[in-house]
């Protein structure tokens, strides 16, 4: 459907089309990069706490302060 002949104006359409197709290809490439480093950093994160739990309730503590009280 394009014209045999395009004039200078189809020509500069055409590129600023390429132009926006370009960086939303690299916005989306970046969006990727940075979802997949937030799943490793997740993914690191939770294996890591299910290995050790950082924090261990006590319930001794709790109870001596009401002793004292």
């Amino acid at each position: 459907m394009a014209p045999a002949d395009p004039s200078p104006k189809d020509y500069q359409v055409a590129a600023q089309a390429r132009q926006y197709l370009l960086e939303a290809k690299l916005e989306a490439a970046m969006l990727r990069s940075e979802m997949e480093q937030a799943r490793s950093a997740g993914a690191a994160t939770n294996s890591s706490t299910a290995e050790s739990p950082t924090s261990v309730p006590s319930t001794s503590a709790s109870s001596t302060d009401e002793q004292a009280a």
